[in-house]
C-alpha cells in the first residue's frame, strides 16, 4: 500500500500546489504510478469498449502533474515555467526530463528548504545549534 502512497499524497494533499519544493525520489515515484494507473486504467477501457475512464483519470491528474513538475523545478532552483520548454518538439520533453532528472539544491534555495526538512523541523526534533540560534535571534543578537 505505500507504493501508492507516492501517488495519493500528491494528489490529495497537494492537487494545486505550486510552491515549495519536491524531492527526485518523490517526483520519479509519483510518475511511475502514474503510468501504472494509466495502463490498468487502459487495460479495463479496452475491455469494456470505452475510453470515457482514462480521458476522466487524465483530466483528473493533470493539475496535480503539473504542480509536482514545477515543484521537482523548483528543487533545482527553477521557475516551474520550464515546463513550457516541454513543447519544443522532438528536444523538449529530452530537456525537461533531463532538468527534472538534476540532484536538487542541498540546501534551502528561494523556493523553500530541501524536501523533508521543512517536516523534520518541529521543536522536539532540533538540534542544540538550531536552538541556540533560534534564542540568539530572538534576544536581537
Amino acid at each position: 500500500m505505500d507504493f501508492l502512497n507516492w501517488f495519493i499524497k500528491p494528489v490529495k494533499d497537494q492537487y494545486a500546489d505550486f510552491e515549495g519544493r519536491t524531492s527526485r525520489q518523490a517526483f520519479w515515484m509519483f510518475v511511475l504510478v502514474s503510468i501504472l494507473l494509466q495502463i490498468a486504467i487502459s487495460i479495463v477501457d479496452n475491455m469494456l469498449g470505452t475510453m470515457i475512464i482514462g480521458f476522466l483519470f487524465m483530466i483528473a491528474i493533470i493539475v496535480p502533474s503539473i504542480a509536482i513538475t514545477a515543484r521537482r523545478l523548483h528543487d533545482t532552483n527553477k521557475s516551474g515555467w520550464w515546463q513550457l520548454v516541454g513543447l519544443i518538439p522532438f528536444v523538449g520533453a529530452v530537456i525537461l526530463i533531463v532538468l527534472c532528472a538534476l540532484k536538487g539544491d542541498e540546501t534551502a534555495n528561494s523556493y523553500g528548504p530541501v524536501p523533508g526538512q521543512a517536516e523534520n523541523s518541529t521543536p522536539e526534533t532540533m538540534t542544540a545549534t538550531e536552538s541556540s540560534s533560534d534564542s540568539m535571534d530572538q534576544s536581537g543578537m
